[in-house]
């Protein structure tokens, strides 16, 4: 059985705010001039598309810890379970060190996959893994946040062999 732990969703309610806003302009901007009903109903579709996979998709999912893996997502992007036996540590993090959302960092081994930078929680890994979801990028930490970084870390702490 899994258990959820949530991390903060307000970055993908802003980002859903602007993406709308952005695209009430467009939709103004294409009704004044001669677009056809086609062409102003593909743009409205993947716009749609655009808004649920990286606005709505991403603030209805979180993290979660199984007795077989620990189970890191950010919206139907991006899900990636890892074995208890490959995670060498979970512990509190200082500060995350690169951007928002699912971020590779091309200088040193780490994926952040934050929308804050409160309650930033580090998993080392026992030996780098390579993430497609993330370009193919090898990495051997991830740095996550999460409302309850102190019940992630108790939890994940029982299950790391």
């Amino acid at each position: 059985m899994e258990e959820k732990f949530d991390y903060e969703h307000l970055l993908f309610f802003i980002r859903s705010i602007y993406i709308s806003v952005f695209f009430v302009s467009i939709i103004l901007i294409i009704a004044s001039t001669s677009f056809d009903a086609l062409h102003i109903g593909l743009f409205i579709l993947l716009f749609l598309i655009y808004l649920i996979v990286f606005g709505i998709s991403p603030a209805m999912t979180g993290h979660g810890i199984s007795d077989e893996h620990l189970i890191l997502r950010q919206g139907i992007l991006f899900k990636v379970e890892i074995t208890w036996k490959d995670v060498q540590s979970v512990e509190r993090a200082d500060a995350l060190s690169l951007g928002y959302g699912v971020t590779p960092s091309f200088r040193k081994p780490i994926i952040s996959m934050a929308t804050s930078k409160n309650n930033a929680v580090k998993i080392k890994l026992k030996k780098p893994r390579r993430f497609m979801s993330v370009l193919g990028k090898l990495a051997d930490e991830i740095m996550i946040d999460l409302n309850e970084p102190d019940r992630f870390i108790e939890k994940a702490m029982e299950h790391i062999v």
